[in-house]
């Protein structure tokens, strides 16, 4: 066996040795909060995409609606609830119920834009077919009459679950 090697450094040396390594520990683990901070904040976005996209909405011009999907059965058709939280009013639909909801939501949205309005009066617009619906879908679909922001947010919900059947019944509560 061979014995310990003697480091030859003197006190100083290695004084200044472990002086450096905690000035490179303290770089270093501001580096690692900095990382951290960053990491953080990336989370918080992936959780919410949108949250440094959206404006503030002026209080009265919030209109919030709850929209429950669910089967009754195993192999059921899907059902539907959309309910207008301050009124509690209420409309239930079987399948999609893309018509139902287009009309229950415009007629809340139509309320405000027709106080905002300077003529009231003015009629609604026909909401036209989605493009992006197959033709013999298109035809099936009654004509609702709704503006643009009610189609809109239609839409966007239908191309986000494509899944949701396309048969409809619309039944109202």
């Amino acid at each position: 066996m061979s014995a310990p090697k003697k480091d030859k450094r003197t006190k100083d040396q290695l004084l200044l040795l472990l002086d450096n390594a905690l000035v490179q520990e303290e770089k270093l683990s501001d580096q690692i909060a900095g990382l951290q901070a960053e990491l953080d904040e990336l989370r918080k976005r992936n959780a919410n995409p949108h949250a440094g996209q959206v404006e503030e909405a002026l209080p009265s011009t919030k209109i919030p609606f709850r929209l429950d999907f669910y089967r009754t059965t195993h192999d059921g058709p899907l059902k539907g609830i959309i309910e207008h939280l301050p009124s509690r009013q209420k409309r239930t639909f079987e399948g999609d119920g893309r018509s139902v909801l287009q009309a229950f939501i415009g007629q809340f949205i139509q309320e405000i834009t027709t106080e905002n309005n300077a003529n009231p009066n003015a009629p609604g617009e026909e909401a036209p077919a989605d493009p992006a619906l197959p033709v013999a879908m298109r035809k099936n679909m009654p004509a609702v009459p709704c503006n643009k922001l009610a189609q809109r947010l239609t839409q966007d919900f239908y191309r986000q679950f494509p899944e949701i059947e396309t048969t409809e019944a619309g039944l109202s509560n």
